[in-house]
């Protein structure tokens, strides 16, 4: 076994540790295990050697040996058999002397399985077994600013705190996790970041870290605790062998899910033990409940029995081995309406627990229930089959209840309980008034669990803390009822942590909500007969104060490098000083990285020193061992320049190379630089660009080509390793603030900035930042691989190659990185990506997994773009172009505005990088404008309402996204018109141009011109020029002519000449294009008026379905003959009530739609005048101010068809009112 694994580089100790753990292994007859080994390479399996997980007693025929090979950093080697002596009479391995009834075991946190051997079995075989405490950091602050200020600090400083107390014991911020290890404080800065930009209030778990700036169980009305019980679950793998050793609780020999009856005993059991221990960690619930069989063990810890008839008539007896019913329970990944739906058909099976909004357990004949399964499967429903069988919570039980009660009936129930006890059967508190509870104990068997309402009804009784008693995954049900609910969920035992260090956790988070759990009673206690808990061997010395003598020597394990004075160079080597680097005391303010004669590399400058000058050159001439020595320093002296040139230059990513050059800070420590971000100085742009445009279009800044997020993420990898001549191995707290354009070309100012001996912060000015960790090497331990559960996925519907050519997403070949998509399930996506040589292309294209994820899984919102990465961590080299690499996607959480996600990129067997904390922001595109969105050349964003009339509106409560479709629709030269634009008029300037250029194409679109972009056409309007009434816009309007709107053609394709007619207000625009052939229609009217409805009109604003018949008294009809009659006035310049409707019908291809007949007068006695009106509804989503407000809302506009002489008053339909 390895010593570094671990404890880490023992350095100069190398030879003497290895040499005294082999020497212990033969005095112990023990064969050691492999630790942190947990999946070995295959081809191990080919050989005579095998990898231990746990120690062995070491069998043998003839003498022990153990071979000790170790290395260690310019200190004592050893490579050495080591055999046993000769045994001079009949012995046994020494056994250890343990302090009271069993051994106490230390925590350690680790997900290693901790051996169900009895503890003298083990002591027998290992000895006495120590282990450091985990260590706590625990913080607590007034407010969130003053608690990201104290962790504003070196690593080593904190962990110097964990062993102390807070000394703020009030209400404020808290922030605690255990072993705070360099990635878990990054995710704890991470977290308090976040709270301090108020992105969130709490952080609960993710990352082994805990913050909440808003306690849950503090404040004017604190939240209570409650414990829920688990019932039976598809896995049942508790770890308690070290939690009842620590705290003297009996275990029985095995915990087995082998049958029914022992699978429910084990559960019950569990819970118990857990129940007792979280009271001794001074942790009491204020109420109770339980899933299934959990409820029992609710009752149980509600004192509702006495303990020793508990004790003896559950856990005494043998399990229970009685009839149940053969039936098969299957988990559907959907709500129980929805399960109730599909099993119309079945009706054999019923529903047996309504878990969560997206869980829903079923129970039924097995064969029923194969077929139901594989019916749901096709329908892309996950569906689990679980391994027992009871029929529990199901009528199916009645005919078992006798032999049922027969084994409860041996429990007397004795009181009310002690503490609040809810029932999953009525999903209320239980009655006081025990043969009520007698009553409901045998319902509770025979109806469904009603696990979903009980947590919302616990909830809404002030329940916010929700501890599950026992292992399993009952927490994931509750945050799935609870969702984005201020609320913590946390186990108190986990199959993937030994169970002490799952305790510890579980304080750690209550201690953050301002509870008040006892933490000591997890540390070591004191032990029985007295004995000081730290035994000093015979042979050691004591001095007179009772301190130990020996001189021991302090290792800081965890140092990166060694930094010598350059100052001291000379002294040490004989010569003069080594070449500066960043960082030196140099007081060089040029250029300190680049090319020279020296090293062409700029990557390292090694110090060539004068042999002759070195005082050994002078024995070196008189003796020939002198001279040998010489020779074998200066050679390994080369060869380790040579190793750390090359250890420097082992993470240098491909392309992208930033072309500024560093120079020192004028002011304070650190360098600048200025990067020039263009297409080209960085071609594969061009293939980041955000707006489609026709191939060959000549103005880049139409198509917008930015900088990526992740290229921007390498580029600050890359600045720090040039500072630094080390490799980049993790680049945290990554911001991106504003898109980084590279047409017009960029240049971005560039500081780096030492923030500690192997970190640097990057900032790219107004635009990005990130905090980037170096070292002299990639990290030797690399994570496992996630594991997923093949049951869950579901099939892609589209290859990688569809992917892009369904513009699913925006990039280009050089950033197609995703070729097969494996799977995807509630919240995960896998899939096989192509390492490329764009720079971060290959991060790029594990981000764009989240893009099918959501497409495939929500209706709307799908465009995303990343803002922030938390952690990004690199465990190698980037895989070279061409080789295959797959990702796995995790999302953690997301809503309406972000996705946040974690990702692990996997090169052949090992992780070459984990992402943490992957941000996306979704922005507001409704899913109607998707088509529009991806394929703006074929589909408009207007509505074509009739006959040609198109009606432009904001349906997107998002700026961000009207600035999506302004690149859409303005191309660079009208785009500089909408800057030149009063902001007031910005929107209506975007509407009409919308309007006005999708009227134009529709027209247009056809077998000859099947693709038209909007920057295609460009639009004369002298809307922004001119006053609102004069451009023909506004609903006062004047009456004058409105002037000339053209359209040009700028794609290269002949334009037919068009007439123009548009109308505006703020909030919307409508337009329509005719051909012109020969001369204009001497009918067109002066000018179109377009009349809008207020907002408010109609209470809730919500869609009402047309009548089915034509009845202008109905309120849907009086709504839009008002709004016609309102525009045909403002078209004539008189009064609306001398406006009088003639005719009205629905359009047949929009029956929504009506086209209107107003008769207004003329005036001088002339015949009054016909306008034809079209009014129409529409959704108005208005992000900006000065606007009218959300709603759906009623337009009317008079059309482009001739005014008509109405000489028949008489046959007027309308009336005035």
């Amino acid at each position: 076994g390895s010593v570094k694994a671990i404890i880490g580089h023992t350095m100069a100790a190398a030879g003497v540790a290895a040499l005294v753990k082999a020497a212990l292994a033969l005095h112990h007859k023990v064969l050691l295990p492999a630790v942190n080994c947990d999946e070995p390479h295959p081809a191990i399996a080919a050989t005579r050697f095998r990898v231990l997980s746990t120690p062995v007693p070491w069998e043998a025929r003839g003498p022990r040996r153990a071979g000790v090979n170790a290395f260690g950093f310019g200190g004592t080697n050893a490579h050495l058999v080591l055999e046993e002596a000769a045994a001079t009479s009949p012995s046994r391995a020494a056994a250890p002397v343990l302090a009271g009834p069993a051994a106490t075991p230390m925590s350690t946190g680790s997900d290693q399985p901790v051996s169900s051997e009895p503890a003298a079995a083990q002591a027998d075989a290992v000895g006495l077994a120590v282990r450091e405490p985990e260590m706590v950091l625990r913080l607590a602050a007034t407010t969130p600013d003053e608690l990201g200020t104290m962790l504003e600090v070196d690593d080593a400083a904190l962990r110097a705190d964990a062993a102390t107390t807070p000394a703020y014991t009030g209400i404020g911020t808290r922030l605690a996790l255990v072993n705070p290890t360099a990635r878990r404080l990054a995710s704890a800065r991470y977290a308090v970041g976040g709270i301090r930009q108020g992105a969130w209030s709490a952080w609960r778990g993710r990352g082994e870290v805990w913050v909440s700036a808003q306690p849950l169980l503090a404040g004017p009305r604190p939240g209570r605790i409650a414990f829920v019980f688990p019932g039976l679950e598809a896995e049942f793998a508790p770890r308690l062998d070290d939690v009842a050793r620590h705290f003297g609780i009996a275990l029985p020999a095995e915990l087995s899910a082998a049958d029914l009856g022992r699978h429910g005993t084990g559960v019950l059991l569990v819970s118990r033990v857990l129940d007792r221990t979280l009271r001794r960690m001074r942790i009491e619930p204020d109420a109770l409940a339980g899933h299934s069989i959990g409820e029992w063990s609710a009752m149980f810890a509600a004192g509702m029995f006495d303990d020793d008839e508990v004790d003896a008539a559950v856990f005494a007896a043998d399990p229970y081995d009685g009839a149940v019913p053969d039936v098969d329970y299957a988990s559907l990944a959907c709500s129980s309406e929805q399960a109730r739906q599909f099993l119309a058909d079945y009706p054999d099976i019923v529903v047996s627990h309504d878990n969560a909004p997206q869980n829903t357990v079923v129970c039924g004949p097995p064969g029923a229930v194969a077929d139901l399964a594989a019916r749901l499967r096709r329908r892309n429903v996950v569906v689990q089959i679980m391994p027992f069988r009871s029929g529990f919570h199901t009528p199916m039980l009645r005919p078992h209840l006798p032999a049922l009660r027969a084994r409860t009936d041996q429990l007397h129930l004795r009181r009310p309980a002690a503490v609040q006890l809810w029932s999953a059967t009525t999903a209320s508190p239980y009655p006081a008034d025990l043969d009520a509870v007698r009553e409901l104990f045998v319902r509770h068997l025979v109806e469904p669990v009603l696990f979903r309402q009980t947590i919302e009804a616990m909830y809404a009784a002030g329940a916010r803390v929700f501890v599950q008693v026992g292992p399993g995954r009952l927490g994931g049900l509750v945050d799935g009822v609870l969702e984005d609910s201020p609320h913590l969920t946390i186990a108190a035992n986990s199959a993937h942590r030994d169970g002490l260090g799952q305790l510890r956790r579980l304080a750690v988070a209550l201690w953050v909500e301002q509870g008040n759990p006892d933490l000591a009673a997890l540390d070591l206690p004191a032990p029985a007969n007295g004995a000081p808990a730290t035994a000093v061997h015979p042979r050691e010395g004591v001095g007179a104060a009772g301190q130990r003598e020996d001189h021991l020597v302090r290792l800081d394990l965890s140092a990166a490098t060694i930094t010598l004075d350059p100052a001291r160079l000379p002294r040490i080597a004989g010569t003069g000083a080594a070449p500066a680097r960043p960082g030196s005391a140099s007081g060089d303010d040029g250029p300190v990285i680049g090319s020279s004669a020296a090293d062409p590399t700029g990557r390292h400058t090694a110090a060539r020193h004068s042999v002759a000058d070195h005082p050994l050159a002078a024995w070196a001439d008189q003796d020939s061992v002198a001279r040998e020595l010489m020779a074998l320093l200066t050679e390994t002296a080369d060869t380790a320049a040579t190793v750390l040139a090359h250890a420097a230059t082992a993470g240098d990513a491909r392309g992208a190379e930033p072309d500024g050059e560093l120079r020192r800070a004028p002011t304070g420590p650190g360098w600048t630089a200025t990067l020039r971000v263009s297409t080209a100085t960085m071609p594969y742009l061009l293939d980041h660009a955000l707006t489609p445009q026709p191939p060959g279009w000549p103005d880049l800044l139409d198509r917008r080509p930015v900088l990526a997020a992740t290229t921007t993420v390498q580029l600050m990898a890359e600045y720090a390793q040039k500072a630094s001549s080390r490799i980049a191995v993790g680049v945290y707290d990554v911001r991106f603030e504003n898109w980084l354009p590279a047409e017009p070309p960029t240049d971005v100012v560039v500081r780096v900035q030492p923030e500690a001996r192997d970190r640097f912060r990057i900032t790219f000015v107004g635009f990005s930042s990130g905090l980037v960790r170096v070292a002299d090497a990639y990290p030797t331990k690399r994570p496992q691989r996630w594991p997923f559960d093949p049951d869950s996925e579901q099939t892609p519907t589209m290859t990688g190659r569809e992917f892009y050519q369904e513009r699913w997403m925006f990039h280009g070949p050089a950033f197609q990185g995703v070729t097969t998509f494996l799977g995807h399930g509630p919240s995960h996506i896998r899939a096989v990506l192509r390492a490329s040589d764009t720079p971060g292309g290959l991060l790029d294209a594990a981000g764009q997994l989240l893009g099918y994820w959501i497409r495939s899984r929500e209706n709307d919102r799908f465009v995303m773009f990343p803002v922030r990465f938390g952690i990004v961590e690199f465990f190698g080299p980037e895989p070279p172009p061409g080789r295959a690499v797959t990702c796995h996607a995790w999302v953690q959480q997301f809503d309406n505005e972000w996705v946040d996600a974690h990702l692990q990129l996997v090169d052949g067997n090992q992780v070459w990088a984990v992402v943490h904390g992957w941000v996306d922001r979704r922005f507001d595109l409704p899913a109607e404008l998707d088509e529009a969105y991806r394929w703006p050349e074929r589909h408009p964003f207007g509505r074509v309402v009739a006959d040609g009339w198109v009606l432009a509106c904001e349906r997107w409560s998002d700026l961000a996204v009207r600035e999506m479709v302004l690149n859409r629709y303005a191309s660079s030269a009208e785009r500089s018109e909408y800057d030149a634009t009063p902001p007031a008029l910005r929107r209506e300037w975007l509407l009409r141009r919308m309007a006005i250029k999708d009227a134009v194409r529709i027209r247009l679109w056809g077998q000859r011109h099947p693709e038209i972009f909007p920057a295609q056409i460009r639009v004369m309007d002298p809307f922004g020029q001119l006053s609102r009434a004069e451009a023909g816009a506004g609903p006062g309007a004047g009456s004058t002519p409105t002037p000339q709107v053209e359209v040009i053609d700028t794609g290269g394709r002949p334009l037919p000449p068009f007439a123009i007619w548009v109308a505006s207000t703020s909030d919307l625009a409508v337009a329509h294009a005719r051909p012109v052939t020969g001369q204009a229609s001497t009918g067109r009217p002066a000018r179109v008026v377009l009349a809008v409805e207020p907002p408010g009109l109609v209470p809730g604003q919500a869609k009402d379905d047309p009548p089915a018949t034509v009845d202008l008294d109905a309120p849907w009809w009086r709504r839009r003959l008002a709004l016609a009659r309102e525009a045909a006035a403002r078209a004539r310049g008189v009064d609306v009530s001398q406006a009088l409707v003639v005719n009205a019908s629905r359009l047949p291809s929009d029956p929504s739609s009506v086209t209107v007949s107003v008769a207004v007068p003329a005036g001088d006695d002339r015949p009054a005048v016909q306008h034809t009106v079209t009014c129409a509804e529409t959704d108005l989503v208005i992000p900006g101010p000065g606007a009218g407000g959300p709603g759906r809302r009623i337009a009317a506009w008079t059309t482009d068809k001739p005014e008509i002489a109405d000489e028949t008053a008489a046959t007027l339909m309308g009336v005035k009112e």
